[in-house]
């Protein structure tokens, strides 16, 4: 019996068949499956397919390409050895290297009547029939364009082929995975002109050296799971066939391998061989007890065996574990959340899964188990977990299962089983028999047909929608003359007859548009039973179906279903109306396109209830419909009626939340409800879909509080339409642009969600893929409130990380020892394999270069090792720039040359970019608007801004070494005329090449610094920073230039000036040293501690400076002319020469007499008002000079008052505050420093760097890891506590909660009032409590006490606070008494 194999190109057009016993290859289109054309390979046609016992086919076909081509892959393999690895002195391991190190692929044409090609194989078939060979591996890759076969560098190579999605229109990618990794290559559609050409040499060292020539081929490594699993050597080693069902697309799944950890599902992109999603698969913790040893044995390979399915858009996963065999779950591909999960207990075990009728459907192949017991058992040949059957006791029998996953209204009625008749189980059972892509799935049967699953005849019945034939048309053009021209309520009954004896009364609703104020408004209205209690009735605007019933000697209405227009008129072209059923045409125009020419314009809708009908999406949009005509003038009658009517529309929604979970769910995913929800202000609905009412905390009132549901959601985060892959606006940013306010009670919405997305990203990071987006929107609409309360939620300090500890270098450990938060940029993806010719040499050099870090680290190391925990920032894609915001195609291509890289990166300045605010990333649009030092306390902003600055730092040392090569040049340009020796023709050799190269680093600076100051503007360019930046290259080109002028002999004064300009360019270069000291981080915790308290006690300066100023001029006014006030200073002292030895006065006759002149500055400081301040100030550090001259009351007196009041009062109040300053200074000093490299980022960001782009993973990663001490985490928990404590809540008020009676709770926000009222005058009675899942339920009226509760609690606080104020009221006059008691 023939074996086949089938492939499907990508875009699920191409078809290719292999028959591996007759060795035939065929080609077809998925259109003509019966036109196969077969492609000759004589090689094939003269061999013998009994040599390939034992050995498996794998076959891949690529799209069509825009010359014609397409192209064939097909490999064989041994399907019994294992998966090994490479040993670095190996020839698979060299034969790897060598594959990299070629740019071509190709290395020959062969035609397919080549008769050496045949000899060829021939002769390598015999050495294994011989056994000389212990495998044969081989991949032959066919032109069907030409006819030919492509000789390439992987035709040696054995494995699972598969053509992935071009992204270059020139070449193909393919991909084979062999029993030693993944080999990705690239093969060009025109391989004709690559043949024997120079291209395909090996690079040359000067290609290397200047140029990023892109490879041919590149080698990956095992997935981490895989690989771990090779190297335990146990008995039950993985093998190629596991990967044949867990290729999607270009994605490949894996489940990890861990014995203990069975609850991560892997999804790797092969084009660039990332890991770039990771699911959380549910586990069953007492598997192992629950399984035989059979499986037991085969425990971690098997967990690969599993069934995994993509919807055609790329939205939804479906999986399916052999663990639950009848269990599928679906997963968002976006967000990587778990939806739902659904047992199918009409099934033993799933086969096949498919998405189907462009992605609304879920096909299902299974078997139905009818009796008998069944050994579990792992087969080769099936692939998966099989049940082998007892002929004597077991029976299955296939069945179809089509999951309606969008169009249902209930659980049961999305289930549709069907017998399969054409017996599918055994085709489904084998991998190669079968294959889907792009929604499309073929099979090939025993005799070799191959077909379409969608062509099956059970499957199309199925389909077919369910119509009935006898729905009876209503006469359209009487009821609308009826309800148009008289203004009146047209009711028919079933039979289509106008039944003029019905009133009014007698229908169960009257104002079905409740919102439109004219009494006389056209509708028509009809009964789809005959004990008349149902009625369908078409309004203006509206759709509605109501039902009747009795309760007791009340009449309950309750809607069932509603569709509401968008401010648009409905136009009925036709209505078909049977028992339970109506089919309504219509067309939808403005209040203003009355013309019929118009009208017939329009696109035709249909309503067919209750079959083709969204009852859950069509309700929350009416409830958004009803928010915007809730201000719009009623009469208070219709005004109740309208409050009544949206009651009736919100039991909807919350009768699917109650009962019908599963669609709601689903409905969420695939339609913007949550938006509807969201415009229409529906509040206490949001809150029961987001919130669960817990136990463990309850207020100082007893109520219960709530709590973000863990398990169970009913929505989910989306940033993406349905539809298409363009971006759509999130649910949060539809909330904060619904507010009307600023308030938290007008922005509650917003509140809710943040704490809804934040708690859960406790367990997976991709609840907050929205929130990353709408930060910086936060800041802009002024709800910056919620940002501060939002980071201090715990998935921002305690969200631990449970990756593979080995993806974590020892350098990395090493380094987060020595810091508080370190941040580390872990790639999950495929591990490449070495490419350098000579790999020894190169892992030596990485060796030593590691060996060189860790020593460096553990010299620089100041603490002991400590405990620190792996954390993950729970903000995906904050630092990602849209696509935009790439550099162009021309700039890319130059970027591969390193001159061009050295150019632009040195020789010019560097400019900003000019973007607008929304091409900018989230982080640093957040850091734009966030001033405030305390954000960064938080673990996950601080890891942020550390691994934004390791790439930061690097571009402003660069600065810092470019600023000391200035300082030095300047040194020696203005110390070189000091020395004598140095002849002036010497001196102009030297200034000369000196002064360009200061002239040009300065013209750099100055540059960058006029670039800066453009970007920023004036107000946020001038700080001390920047102001010694400026200064600091204008003052030294200023004296070099001077220094031109300056000659041999100049005057000496000049020279004066110019060595007193020297002294201050020296100094305030040494200040802009020790500032730019700020890009490291010991020195920047000083500066800016320094910087902060010299900003605090600035003003305290200032009126110690005024003070002193003060004292000085009432000195200088009391002693600048003593004379004139016949003021006389005490007489200077007579000084004698005498001998030191002896004592003896050598000169008697010579008296030395000092004299004191007032006039003169240096005898009399306070002759001169600047020289008095100076004097004063003095005074604070002890010296006192020339004020014990002046023997005069006045001035002891200011002597006395001022070191009363300057010394002893003002500085030692400034040692107080300035020691409260520096304490609070180095409290802040690590924020304050992560604050001031935030603003440095900023710039980083903005400019236009020339080596790194902005779309670069590694500059900007997906997901950021971290590294904390726990003494830092427990300190940051610290910090919540406090902050919980003297805040009412955070984001949300958690004792705002449901009611107790939330289970019948039918009103909305503020309105939980009676839900049932009787209208005056026409029996009808609106029924609060409704219980709907598609069908006819029970009603139970619910007896809803909110209002008096409300009222009852309101009356009990007034009475509180009136108590409490007379009882304050009493105290208070018994202390007045008390008081007047003590006087008298």
């Amino acid at each position: 019996m023939s074996k086949y194999y089938v492939a499907l190109s990508q875009d699920g057009q191409e078809v290719a068949i292999f028959d591996s016993t007759k060795l035939e290859l065929s080609t077809c289109t998925i259109d003509r499956l019966d036109k196969q054309r077969k492609l000759a390979y004589e090689p094939f046609q003269v061999l013998n397919s009994n040599l390939f016992d034992g050995i498996t086919w794998s076959i891949s076909i690529s799209n069509k390409s825009a010359n014609g081509e397409v192209l064939i892959a097909l490999s064989c393999f041994n399907k019994y050895r294992y998966l090994m690895s490479e040993d670095q002195n190996s020839a698979q391991y060299f034969e790897s290297i060598k594959r990299q190190s070629i740019c071509n692929i190709i290395t020959d044409i062969t035609d397919t009547t080549d008769t050496s090609d045949t000899n060829e194989t021939v002769e390598t078939l015999t050495e294994m029939e011989n056994g000389e060979m212990a495998s044969f591996d081989s991949t032959w890759l066919f032109s069907t364009l030409n006819k030919e076969r492509i000789r390439t560098t992987i035709d040696h190579l054995g494995g699972i082929v598969k053509f992935l999605s071009p992204s270059d229109p020139k070449k193909q990618t393919l991909i084979i995975i062999h029993d030693y990794g993944i080999t990705k290559t690239l093969i060009p559609i025109n391989y004709r002109q690559y043949n024997n050409n120079w291209n395909s040499l090996r690079k040359t060292f000067f290609n290397k050296l200047i140029a990023k020539n892109s490879k041919g081929t590149i080698e990956f490594y095992f997935p981490m799971s895989i690989s771990k699993q090779i190297k335990a050597c146990i008995e039950d080693r993985p093998q190629l066939n596991i990967f044949n069902k867990n290729i999607k697309n270009n994605y490949l799944f894996l489940q990890d391998s861990k014995s203990d950890k069975l609850n991560m599902l892997e999804c790797y992109n092969l084009e660039g061989g990332g890991l770039i999603k990771s699911f959380q698969v549910d586990s069953d913790e007492n598997i192992k007890e629950t399984l035989n040893s059979n499986f037991n044995k085969a425990f971690n390979s098997i967990k690969n065996y599993m069934i995994i399915e993509i919807s055609k858009n790329e939205k939804l996963l479906a999986y399916n574990s052999k663990y639950h065999q009848n269990h599928i779950t679906l997963f968002s591909m976006e967000n990587t959340l778990k939806i739902c999960t659904k047992e199918f207990t009409n099934i033993n075990d799933i086969i096949y899964i498919q998405f189907i009728c462009n992605d609304e459907k879920l096909l299902i192949i299974g078997e139905r188990e009818v009796r008998g017991s069944h050994v579990i058992e792992n087969s080769d040949e099936i692939e998966v977990v099989k049940i082998r059957k007892k002929k004597s006791m077991n029976t299955t029998v296939p069945i179809l299962i089509i999951w309606d996953l969008f169009s249902s209204n209930s659980v049961e009625d999305s289930i549709t089983i069907i017998h399969d008749s054409l017996n599918s189980l055994d085709i489904f059972r084998h991998y190669h028999n079968y294959v889907n892509s792009n929604g499309n799935t073929i099979y090939i049967d025993k005799k070799g047909t191959v077909k379409s699953l969608l062509d099956h005849p059970d499957l199309i019945d199925a389909l077919k929608k369910s119509m009935n034939y006898f729905l009876k048309p209503l006469d359209i053009i009487v009821a609308q003359e009826i309800s148009g021209s008289m203004k009146k309520h047209a009711i028919f009954h079933l039979d289509n007859i106008l039944d003029s004896h019905t009133t009014e009364n007698d229908a169960i609703v009257i104002y079905s548009e409740p919102w439109i104020s004219n009494k006389k408004c056209s509708r028509i209205s009809v009964f789809l039973n005959e004990d008349k209690s149902i009625q369908l009735i078409i309004g203006v605007f509206s759709v509605q179906v109501w039902r009747r019933l009795s309760e007791g000697d009340n009449q309950v209405s309750r809607l069932e279903y509603i569709w509401i227009g968008n401010k648009q008129k409905i136009e009925i072209k036709s209505l078909l109306v049977e028992r339970n059923e109506f089919l309504l045409e219509f067309t939808l125009h403005d209040e203003k396109e009355d013309l019929p020419d118009i009208i017939n314009k329009k696109d035709k809708m249909q309503i067919h209830w209750p079959h083709n009908v969204l009852i859950l999406k069509d309700a929350c949009v009416a409830l958004e419909y009803c928010h915007y005509l809730i201000d719009n003038p009623v009469s208070p009658r219709k005004g109740l009626l309208f409050e009544e009517f949206r009651i009736q529309v919100q039991n909807i929604v919350k009768n699917f939340i109650k009962y019908n979970p599963l669609i709601f769910q689903l409905t969420d995913i695939r339609y913007d409800i949550m938006g509807n929800l969201i415009r229409g202000n529906c509040v206490s609905i949001i809150k029961r879909i987001l919130f669960i009412k817990t136990e463990n905390f309850k207020s100082s009132e007893g109520s219960k509080a709530m709590k973000a549901k863990m398990n169970n959601h009913l929505h989910f985060p989306r940033l993406y339409s349905w539809e298409s892959n363009s971006p759509k606006k999130s649910d949060l940013e539809v909330a904060i642009e619904s507010i009307t306010g600023v308030h938290r009670k007008e922005s509650i919405i917003v509140g809710y969600l943040l704490d809804y997305y934040s708690d859960n990203a406790m367990k997976n990071t991709g609840w907050m893929i929205s929130v990353t987006q709408i930060l910086p929107l936060l800041y802009d609409r002024h709800l910056d409130y919620y940002v501060k309360e939002l980071f201090y939620k715990p998935c921002f300090g305690t969200r631990q990380s449970y990756i593979d500890d080995s993806l974590i270098s020892s350098y990395e450990l090493r380094k987060a020892q020595q810091k508080n938060i370190h941040s580390i940029n872990i790639r999950q993806g495929l591990s490449r394999k070495p490419s350098a010719i000579i790999p020894g040499f190169k892992k030596k050099f990485e060796d030593i270069k590691m060996y060189l870090k860790l020593n460096l680290i553990s010299l620089n190391r100041k603490h002991d090792p400590c405990l620190t925990k792996l954390n993950v920032v729970p903000l995906p894609d904050f630092f990602t720039f849209p696509p935009s915001t790439s550099t162009n195609k021309e700039e890319k291509f130059l970027d591969h040359y390193l001159a061009w890289r050295i150019l632009k990166n040195v020789v010019w300045p560097h400019i900003y970019v000019e973007l607008v605010d929304s091409q900018y990333s989230p982080f640093h649009r957040a850091l734009m608007r966030d001033n405030r030092i305390t954000t960064f306390s938080n673990p996950s902003l601080a890891a942020l801004i550390d691994y934004k600055w390791s790439k930061a730092q690097i571009y402003f040392i660069r600065s810092y070494a470019t600023y000391i090569i200035f300082a030095l040049i300047f040194w020696t340009t203005n110390n070189v005329t000091r020395i004598e020796v140095v002849t002036p023709i010497i001196a102009k050799g030297i200034y000369f090449p000196l002064q360009i190269m200061l002239f040009y680093i300065g013209y750099l600076r100055l540059a960058f610094e006029y670039l800066q100051l453009k970007n920023k503007g004036y107000r946020k360019y001038i700080n001390v920073y920047n102001f010694f930046d400026i200064i600091s290259i204008i003052m030294p080109l200023s004296l070099v230039i001077s220094l031109n002028f300056l000659e041999s002999g100049v005057d000496k004064t000049k020279l004066r000036y110019y060595t007193v300009a020297a002294s201050l360019t020296t100094f305030v270069l040494w200040i802009e040293l020790l500032l730019l000291l700020r890009f490291f981080s010991g020195p920047a915790n000083y500066i800016n501690i320094s910087l902060n308290i010299i900003r605090r006690v600035f003003y305290f300066f200032v009126f110690m400076l005024i003070f002193i100023i003060a004292i000085a001029h009432s000195m200088y006014i009391l002693l600048r002319s003593p004379e004139s006030i016949d003021l006389v200073p005490d007489g200077g002292q007579n000084f004698a020469l005498f001998n030191a030895v002896t004592g003896d006065n050598i000169a008697p006759n010579i008296t030395i007499d000092q004299t004191f002149d007032v006039d003169r500055v240096s005898d009399n400081y306070f002759s001169d008002f600047l020289q008095s301040i100076e004097a004063v100030y003095f005074w604070t550090n002890g010296r006192w000079d020339q004020v014990d001259q002046w023997n005069f009351l006045p001035v002891q007196a200011l002597c006395f008052f001022a070191s009363i009041l300057l010394i002893t009062v003002m500085q030692n109040m400034l040692i107080a505050y300035m020691t409260s300053v520096f304490d609070e200074a180095c409290a802040l000093g690590n924020q304050a420093v992560l604050k001031f490299r935030a603003d440095l980022i900023c710039d980083y960001e903005t400019l236009m760097r020339f080596v790194v782009d902005l779309i670069d993973e590694s500059e900007n990663p997906k997901d950021l890891y971290y590294v904390a001490r726990v003494e830092e985490v427990e300190r940051w928990e610290s910090e919540i506590k406090k902050y919980s404590k003297s805040h009412k809540y955070i984001l949300v008020d958690k004792f705002d909660s449901l009611s107790d009676d939330e289970e019948s709770d039918n009103s909305d926000d503020e309105k939980e009032n009676k839900s049932e009222i009787n209208v005056k005058g026409k029996g009808i009675r609106y029924s609060g409590s409704t219980k709907y899942s598609g069908n006819i339920r029970s009603i139970r009226p619910s007896v809803n006490s909110i209002g008096e509760n409300h009222i009852e609690k309101l009356e009990n606080k007034i009475k509180e606070i009136h108590d409490d104020i007379k009882s304050k009221m009493k105290d208070l006059e018994d202390k007045l008494k008390q008081l007047l008691e003590s006087k008298n």
